[in-house]
């Protein structure tokens, strides 16, 4: 019986006491558990603390995924991600989470 493979999660310190000070700690974990079971090929997910984009804005938490190379031009997964968010949480949730996906090497067998 093939068992699925671990996904390594990193969550950076100051990006965890955001999220406390936030009080959205079941949000980000639903979050990570949606990446977690919708990402294709996903080998790692890092998460951060990104500064504010602009004057008068917030710190953003960035959820990093990288993923095995599927070789397509019209990769859909952060845009329904995306989407799922903006479904599942209300703005002031949504608003303060980031998730991009990267192309990471492959794992061959």
């Amino acid at each position: 019986m093939a068992t699925a493979p671990t996904v390594s999660i990193q969550v950076a310190p100051e990006a965890a006491t955001h999220v406390a000070v936030l009080g959205m700690q079941r949000p980000f974990q639903q979050m990570l558990d949606h990446a977690l079971q919708t990402i294709p090929g996903l080998q790692s997910l890092q998460v951060a603390l990104q500064p504010p984009y602009d004057v008068g804005g917030g710190p953003c938490v960035l959820i990093e995924g990288i993923r095995d190379n599927p070789h397509r031009n019209d990769d859909p997964v952060d845009r329904e991600f995306a989407f799922w968010q903006a479904r599942q949480f209300p703005p002031e949730v949504f608003q303060h989470f980031t998730l991009l996906t990267y192309y990471g090497p492959n794992h061959a067998g």
